[in-house]
């Protein structure tokens, strides 16, 4: 039997002829959805400190790490704890709109910065003065947080230009929060129900709006998908007509236009091995049935040598999947267009 790395690159040199899909991305063929999507590349941002570059920064690391409580002798002495790896680290997070702009978060070049990309790859805003521990696009602005200064900021979507900017209260706790619609939440379990309003006008504007965030909770026994405080999915038990695989951690939601969603987790199956590091991310299309549309992954294996963070994935409104991997070249962006998206006015 082919070792899961044989297997792998079989696979890799396969989809690299039939030019079918990207190098990391791999689709199942036999879902309802699969022929609505189309891969194409969508651009490449070369590596480098000036404009239009992402920076890259190169590490030798070790290759194994002692575990608590290893006689000294035996780390000084055994020749798998003086093993070194060359890691090479990119960009945070990236970040796709509805128009196919591009942001990214490069916190490894002389300052960390947030960048912003056309459609065709060309820089076209900059943001070095405390770029944001927290990220997202809310319909004409983009939402930051400032942890240190327990600030949230609205920005310009055109040129990151400061709208305005919020002070929070020292005794809320911005770890691990997220925003919408002038509200900052917490979705985590114990968390949820606490909220705390910053942007009374925007609020009024959208009322309800706590009840119509997407995120998932625990409480110990199962997971469960949430809008606002109302389970759309048992994950725990529906995730098993989806696949025979372990998911072992959830991390990312969407949703939409048409109402599907998209959750994406870290799976492994029988082959994998957490003594070499490997895992990979699963991205699941569902419909409000629980129906499964469409099964994506992306295999940490693509990442071991250039290591780009947690943000691997982003999904548009219009249902366009991005996928994020790297080369000798650079940071390349994919993306699997949804034919629908065309039906939209």
């Amino acid at each position: 039997m082919l070792s899961l790395r044989k297997l792998i690159l079989t696979n890799l040199l396969l989809i690299s002829v039939l030019s079918t899909l990207s190098s990391n991305l791999f689709a199942q063929t036999s879902l309802p959805e699969q022929d609505k999507y189309v891969l194409k590349p969508y651009m490449v941002i070369p590596w480098g400190d000036g404009k239009g570059q992402l920076a890259l920064k190169v590490n030798q690391v070790k290759k194994h790490e002692p575990e608590p409580g290893t006689p000294d002798e035996v780390v000084k002495n055994s020749k798998l704890f003086k093993e070194t790896v060359t890691k090479r680290e990119g960009p945070s997070f990236f970040k796709a709109d509805d128009e196919g702009n591009i942001y990214i978060y490069d916190y490894e070049g002389k300052s960390p910065t947030l960048k912003k990309f056309n459609s065709v790859g060309k820089e076209v805003a900059c943001l070095t003065d405390n770029p944001p521990n927290n990220f997202s696009i809310q319909d004409d602005k983009i939402v930051t947080t400032d942890i240190g200064a327990h600030e949230v900021k609205y920005l310009s979507l055109d040129d990151f230009s400061l709208l305005k900017k919020f002070s929070i209260p020292k005794d809320f706790d911005m770890n691990y929060s997220k925003i919408l619609n002038g509200f900052i939440y917490k979705p985590i379990a114990k968390y949820s129900k606490k909220l705390f309003v910053f942007d009374d006008k925007e609020r009024k504007n959208k009322p309800g709006a706590e009840n119509k965030y997407l995120h998932h909770y625990s409480d110990g026994k199962h997971v469960g998908l949430k809008m606002g405080e109302s389970e759309i999915f048992d994950l725990t038990s529906i995730s098993k007509e989806w696949t025979t695989e372990e998911i072992f951690h959830w991390r990312d939601f969407f949703q939409d236009r048409y109402g599907c969603y998209y959750l994406v987790a870290e799976t492994m199956n029988e082959h994998y091995d957490f003594k070499d590091n490997i895992y990979e991310r699963s991205l699941f299309k569902i419909n409000n049935s629980g129906e499964l549309l469409l099964f994506l992954k992306s295999h940490r294996e693509s990442f071991e040598v250039l290591s780009l963070g947690d943000e691997r994935l982003d999904i548009d409104k219009n249902g366009n999947i991005y996928n994020c991997w790297s080369n000798e070249n650079g940071f390349h962006i994919d993306k699997y267009q949804y034919l629908n998206e065309t039906l939209v006015k």
